[in-house]
């Protein structure tokens, strides 16, 4: 098996969704098909793109549209908290799953509804659409904060917006149900609540302990009874957190078949805190590293890679991390940059040797990431910040994950990107481009060598020049 493709699966950070122990993995909770129809306007091109995420499997799914703007799916799903995000509107809405349902979407002249064969679900998908509307911009605004919370005040900010996110989404649960009934799905929306801007501090234990919002919704909803056991007792948040990666970890080494069913089961309990074990050890730090070369440059990683892989006992997990972090050695600083295959939007191809003498920052990205879109909003502003020297700067915003055409001209006209834009065909370009998380910064040096892998974001730039805290940027502009 491809190690560019086990490490991508490491790296997938999945929605934890309720697991019944079993004997058989083909008998994991509820079985169905969800169906999946609708109608929409030119600007989605010739695919409507969603994800799903589920029990064992996490995977994007692409529905041709035809010349009408019509398109109709149908889903296999196991579980009653899997969710699928909807890309509509350069944007992704999230709705919860369930067995023997049919949603239709329709989006024309950019107003989405949302409608399916079962009114007790239809009372779900309104609430998905107000909470959408009343809440993602808030989510986005944390999610691009938690990069950049460097000072004490940024770190107590960045606490309240968490604390208040949690508490305001609870009352937007108890203020909808009290008006238009319970929600088919309540445990789905409470879960969704609390971990999805949890899951932004994850790794940061100085942080973690001081989210105090939303745990005795969590307790009474039980949702994560598959990590906590059935007592759902939380310590501390630091321990919520800590459990719900353990159970994600092994879950996409899983996915890969890499874990016998005896060993999966062996790590379930011992998730649940029931007889740990070694191999339980191994995979969670395999998941903080993997996690860390997503994010991270190659210099900071390396010290705290070598301490993983040599703590690592379990044998085929330490030649996979080894074999991984050799890889990324390519994205260190002062190497040349991986061979990469761009096309512009005219067609044509691009080669970065044609800015050689001056800086580029290539943003990489995909459609269907919300951060990714956060980022150019705050394009300007960073080249403000940049004054004159923005100049010198050559942006080239590279598409990532096959995009379908159409979808990708219109979110560029959209966003008034006036850079460089191009695509990337990652099936001619070096398989590294395949693994990254996005948006992924590169910043390549006037002599075309990597200055640094993963360098800061344009908002996070922002930040750092707000508080006089120098950035790689400035070194070479």
């Amino acid at each position: 098996m491809n190690t560019n493709h086990i490490i991508a699966s490491l790296l997938m950070l999945t929605a934890a969704l309720g697991l019944h122990a079993s004997d058989n993995i083909s008998s994991l909770g509820e079985k169905g098909s969800f169906v999946i129809n609708g109608n929409v306007d030119p600007s989605f091109g010739n695919l409507f793109e969603m994800a799903v995420t589920g029990y064992l499997d996490n995977y994007s799914k692409e529905i041709a549209i035809d010349n009408d703007g019509n398109f109709q799916s149908t889903i296999d799903i196991e579980g009653p908290l899997q969710e699928a995000y909807l890309y509509v509107n350069n944007d992704a809405v999230s709705i919860p799953l369930m067995p023997d349902k049919t949603v239709t979407v329709n989006c024309n002249n950019g107003k989405l509804t949302l409608s399916s064969n079962d009114k007790d679900f239809d009372r779900d998908l309104e609430f998905a659409l107000l909470c959408h509307k009343n809440m993602r911009k808030r989510f986005l605004d944390i999610n691009v904060a938690s990069y950049y919370a460097l000072t004490d005040s940024a770190k107590s900010a960045l606490i309240d917006s968490i604390n208040d996110y949690i508490n305001d989404y609870n009352k937007l649960i108890d203020d909808f149900e009290a008006s238009s009934g319970t929600l088919a799905n309540h445990n789905y929306f409470v879960h969704d609540a609390y971990f999805g801007v949890v899951g932004f501090i994850a790794g940061r234990p100085d942080l973690l302990p001081r989210i105090t919002a939303g745990q005795a919704a969590l307790k009474s909803s039980e949702p994560y009874k598959c990590i906590t056991g059935d007592d759902m007792k939380y310590p501390n948040t630091r321990d919520f957190a800590s459990r719900h990666i353990t159970f994600n970890a092994t879950l996409n080494v899983y996915n890969d078949s890499l874990l016998s069913n005896d060993d999966y089961y062996n790590i379930i309990r011992a998730s649940r805190g029931i007889s740990p074990d070694s191999l339980t050890a191994d995979v969670v730090n395999a998941y903080q590293l993997c996690n860390s070369m997503v994010f991270d440059p190659y210099e900071k990683i390396r010290p705290f890679a070598d301490k993983t892989i040599e703590g690592i006992t379990t044998p085929w997990l330490r030649s996979l991390l080894s074999e991984a972090v050799e890889n990324y050695k390519l994205t260190s600083t002062g190497s040349d940059l991986p061979p990469m295959k761009l096309i512009d939007a005219d067609g044509r191809e691009l080669s970065l040797d044609s800015f050689k003498g001056k800086p580029v920052l290539l943003d990489m990205w995909s459609t269907g990431c919300g951060p990714c879109l956060e980022e150019f909003r705050q394009m300007d502003e960073f080249k403000k910040a940049l004054g004159d020297k923005a100049d010198n700067l050559q942006i080239v915003t590279v598409c990532c994950g096959n995009p379908d055409n159409r979808r990708w001209k219109n979110m560029i006209k959209r966003h008034n990107l006036n850079d460089i834009n191009t695509v990337i065909m990652h099936n001619e370009s070096a398989p590294i481009y395949s693994t990254i998380g996005y948006p992924t910064y590169i910043l390549v040096g006037p002599d075309g060598k990597i200055v640094e892998w993963n360098t800061d974001r344009p908002s996070t730039v922002l930040v750092k020049k707000q508080n006089n805290i120098p950035t790689t940027l400035d070194t070479i502009l």
